[in-house]
C-alpha cells in the first residue's frame, strides 16, 4: 500500500460531518411546504420530489439528495423552479433512474443562498413498494435459421417473467429506407409457463435484409425493448424436392432413412427433419437415427442442398411408429436406508437393478439428481449401484434421486422410491457471501489503462516490471502476489461452503483483456465477476467500485489482501477508525489476525505480528476499502514486499497456504462468534 499523512483530510471530513449532523432545521428558510416525496413510491418507477417555498429573496440554489436500495452512495439532484404564485415558489427534480428495488429511500434537502450560508433539513424517509416492473427482453431470433422469400417461418422471443406483460409487439422492415411495421406477438402455444412470444410470417416478401426488435408493455404502460436483430431472407431455393423418402423402424429404437438422390443439379448436400426440427445432414442418401424411445411416433422430412446458400423444399413427410419390445424393463431401487435418510454433500447413495426377463441384461443405468447432477453406468452387471454427492455441492431442503435402467431394446423403468430428504450443507459457512479482493491491478481511468501504482513499464511491445520493487529482481510485484493468496483463501472459503466472489480474475494465463494485457493483471472497474444487467452504472474509480460491488452483492464481508511496502517485516490486518458496524470491523481484522499469525508461527516462530491496527494507526489512505463500505471491511498486509526475508516468504507457495487458511480460519472464527452474540442476545430478550 502507499503510506501518506492524512491529518490535513481528517480534519477537514470531521469539520464536514459535524456541521451536516448539528445543521440547522429548514425553519432560517421557511418554507411553506415540504412534499418531498408521497408516502411510497412504487418499485419500477422515478420518483419526483416538490418542494414549495416562501418568496425570500437570496435563495441561489435548492438541492435534494437522497439514497437507497440499488443506489450505493448518495444522489444529489438540483430542484428546479417550475413557477411562482402570489408569494410562494415550486420547486420540482425527478430522479434520472427508476428505482427498481422494494425498501427504504432516505433524502434531505439544501438550500443555499446569496450570502453562501446554507441550510440543511433533517434527514426524510419515504417506503419503496414492490410493483410490476417493465420485463426484460431477450433478442428476438427466426426459426428456421434461414428463412427464404415466399416461405413461412416464426420470430420468437424469451420474456423474463411474463406474469406482468399487458401487451408485445414485434416490429420490423425490409431494408434500410422501409419504415417499421408494428405486429401483435401471442404467448406460444403448449407450454405457456416457458415465457417464449411467436409471430408467424406467412410468407416473406421479396429478398433481402430484414431487421426487427421486441418490445414489451406492463400493466403499469411501462415498456421496454430488445436490441435489434438484422439477418437476409434468402432467394428461393431451385433444388428439387426430395423423392422416395422411406423410413423403417427397428425394436431397438433405430429407424433408418433412405431416399432418391437429386439428379438435375446434384445436391451436396442433404438436411434431415425430425418432427420439423432439424436432425443433422448427410452426404449420401441414407441416414440412421437412434436411441428413440419405444411407442414414439415420428415424422421425417428430407431437402437438399447446395453450396448452403441454396435449399430445396422438404421432402414429403413419412409418418414412423417405434415398435415396443415384448420385453419386460428391469426393476431398479434405492436401498431401504436411502429412501428417508439425510443426506450431505460427500455421501454415496446405493441401490440395484434386476432383470425381469432372463434373456435381456440391464445395460445401462442412468442416475440424475435435481439439482443437475447425472451419472450414467454401464456394464455387464448392474445389480448393485452407487452414486457419490461430491462434497462442494449445496444442498438444502428436499431433493429427488431418479434412477432409470435400460435393456437392450431401449425400454426403460424408474425407480419405484426417489425421494431422499436432504438436510442443510453442514459447512460452516454454507449461508455466507464473501467478497475476496487481490489488491491493485490495472484499471480504465477513461483514457487509458494505467495502474494503481506505476510498477511496470513497456518496452519493445513487451510489458516488464519496475525491478526496484523486486528486491530479489524476478519481478514479483504486489499485483502478482494478491492473485496468487487470494486464490489460496478462494479455495479454502468454498471449502467452508460459503459463496465467496473476487473483484479480480485469479486464472492466471495468458488470456489477453480489454488493456491489452494479461487479464489476471486487470483490476476490477472492467471486470467484476456475476454483474447482473440490473446493477447501477457505478461512476467512480477503481478502487471505490470494490466495495461498491460487495455492496451491491450483498456480502456478508470484504477482505482485500495486499503486499506491503516499507522496509518492515511481518503481518497486520487494518480496519477503520470509525466504529459505525458495531465493533464488527475490529473483531474480524482481531479473529484474522491472530489466526494467520497463528498459522505462518508454525513455520516461523519468529514471524512478526504487526496486530490488528486502525487506519489512523497504519498512517495510509484506506477510505475506499475499510470506511466507506457499510459492511465489515478489512486489509490484510500478508507482509513487506520490500523487505527481502518478507519476499522470499511470499513467493513460498507453503507460506502462501499457510496465510490462506489463518485467513479462513479467522474469517469462520468470526462468524462463529457474531452467532453467539446472536443467540446470547436472543435469550437475553426472552
Amino acid at each position: 500500500m502507499k503510506f501518506h499523512s492524512r491529518s490535513i483530510q481528517l480534519v477537514i471530513l470531521h469539520t464536514i460531518f459535524l456541521a451536516f449532523a448539528c445543521a440547522p432545521a429548514i425553519a432560517s428558510v421557511e418554507p411553506a411546504t415540504l412534499k418531498a416525496l408521497p408516502d411510497e413510491v412504487q418499485a419500477g418507477r422515478q420518483a419526483t420530489f416538490k418542494l414549495t417555498t416562501k418568496k425570500i429573496d437570496g435563495i441561489r440554489e435548492v438541492e435534494v439528495s437522497y439514497r437507497g436500495p440499488g443506489i450505493w452512495f448518495a444522489e444529489s439532484l438540483e430542484l428546479k423552479k417550475t413557477k411562482t404564485k402570489k408569494q410562494k415558489i415550486y420547486w420540482e427534480a425527478t430522479t434520472p433512474e427508476r428505482l427498481d428495488h422494494p425498501g427504504e429511500i432516505i433524502y434531505f434537502l439544501r438550500l443555499v443562498k446569496d450570502d453562501g450560508t446554507e441550510t440543511i433539513t433533517d434527514e426524510l424517509s419515504t417506503v419503496i413498494t414492490s410493483a410490476d416492473i417493465p420485463p426484460r427482453i431477450s433478442d428476438p431470433h427466426p426459426s428456421p435459421l434461414f428463412p427464404v422469400a415466399g416461405n413461412s417461418f416464426k420470430m420468437i422471443s424469451h420474456i423474463e417473467d411474463d406474469k406482468g406483460v399487458k401487451r408485445v409487439s414485434l416490429f420490423y422492415r425490409m431494408g434500410q429506407n422501409d419504415k417499421f411495421r408494428e405486429v401483435p406477438m401471442r404467448r406460444r402455444s403448449g407450454n405457456k409457463k416457458d415465457g417464449k412470444w411467436v409471430y408467424l410470417f406467412k410468407k416473406v416478401g421479396n429478398a433481402g435484409s430484414m431487421t426487427c426488435y421486441v418490445k414489451a408493455w406492463d400493466t403499469a404502460k411501462q415498456s421496454a425493448r430488445s436490441n435489434d436483430l438484422s439477418f437476409a431472407v434468402r432467394t428461393p431455393a431451385s433444388l428439387p424436392a426430395v423423392q422416395g423418402l422411406s423410413a423403417k423402424a427397428e425394436s431397438d429404437g433405430i429407424v433408418r432413412l433412405s431416399w432418391e438422390p437429386v439428379k438435375e443439379r446434384v445436391a451436396e448436400e442433404y438436411h434431415l427433419f425430425r418432427d420439423g426440427r432439424f436432425l443433422g445432414s448427410t452426404t449420401s442418401s441414407e441416414f440412421t437415427d437412434r436411441d428413440l424411445p419405444p411407442a414414439a411416433n415420428l415424422i421425417y422430412q428430407v431437402a437438399a442442398t447446395k453450396n448452403d446458400d441454396i435449399v430445396g423444399p422438404r421432402s414429403e413427410a413419412v409418418k414412423v411408429e417405434i415398435p415396443v419390445t415384448a420385453n419386460r424393463p428391469p426393476r431398479v431401487w434405492v436401498s431401504e436406508m436411502w429412501r428417508a435418510t439425510p443426506v450431505y454433500p460427500g455421501a454415496t447413495i446405493s441401490g440395484g437393478a434386476e432383470d425381469t426377463d432372463a434373456s435381456d441384461a440391464v445395460k445401462s443405468l442412468r442416475i440424475t439428481l435435481d439439482n443437475g447432477l447425472s451419472r450414467t453406468i454401464q456394464g455387464k452387471d448392474l445389480r448393485e449401484w452407487s452414486f457419490h454427492i461430491p462434497s462442494d455441492t449445496r444442498l438444502s431442503g428436499r431433493h429427488t434421486l431418479v434412477v432409470e435402467a435400460f435393456d437392450r431394446h431401449g425400454a426403460v423403468r424408474r425407480s419405484e422410491s426417489s425421494l431422499l430428504f436432504v438436510l442443510e450443507d453442514p459447512r460452516p459457512l454454507r449461508n455466507k457471501t464473501i467478497t475476496i479482493d487481490a489488491g491493485h491491478g490495472l484499471f480504465w481511468t477513461g483514457k487509458e489503462w494505467s495502474y494503481q501504482r506505476p510498477h511496470c513499464y513497456e518496452t519493445d511491445g513487451e510489458v516488464t516490471c519496475n525491478r526496484e520493487l523486486s528486491v530479489t529482481g524476478d519481478g514479483l510485484v504486489e499485483d502478482e502476489i494478491t492473485i496468487f493468496l487470494a486464490e489460496k483463501v478462494v479455495r479454502h472459503l468454498k471449502n467452508l461452503g460459503a459463496r465467496v466472489l473476487t473483484t479480480r480474475d485469479l486464472e492466471r494465463q495468458n488470456k489477453i483483456g480489454a488493456s491489452g494485457y494479461p487479464v489476471w493483471r486487470e483490476g476490477a472497474l472492467c471486470y467484476l465477476t456475476g454483474i447482473p444487467e440490473s446493477a447501477p452504472k457505478w461512476r467512480s474509480d477503481d478502487v471505490h467500485v470494490r466495495w461498491q460491488y460487495a455492496e451491491f452483492m450483498q456480502s456478508d464481508i470484504m477482505v482485500s489482501i495486499h503486499a506491503n511496502l516499507g522496509k518492515m517485516s511481518g503481518t497486520e490486518t487494518i480496519y477503520s477508525y470509525d466504529d459505525r458496524k458495531d465493533g464488527k470491523d475490529r473483531q474480524l481484522a482481531n479473529d484474522i489476525q491472530q489466526a494467520v499469525i497463528s498459522e505462518l508461527r508454525k513455520r516461523d516462530p519468529l514471524w512478526v505480528d504487526r496486530r490488528a491496527k486502525t487506519d489512523l494507526e497504519a498512517s495510509a489512505h484506506f477510505d475506499a476499502v475499510v470506511k466507506r463500505p457499510l459492511l465489515p471491511s478489512v486489509i490484510v498486509e500478508a507482509g513487506f514486499n520490500d523487505n527481502i526475508r518478507d519476499h522470499q516468504n511470499l513467493k513460498d507457495p507453503a507460506f502462501q497456504e499457510s496465510f490462506a487458511k489463518g485467513v479462513a480460519t479467522g474469517i469462520l472464527r468470526y462468524f462463529e462468534r457474531q452467532q453467539t452474540r446472536s443467540s446470547s442476545s436472543a435469550d437475553y430478550s426472552k
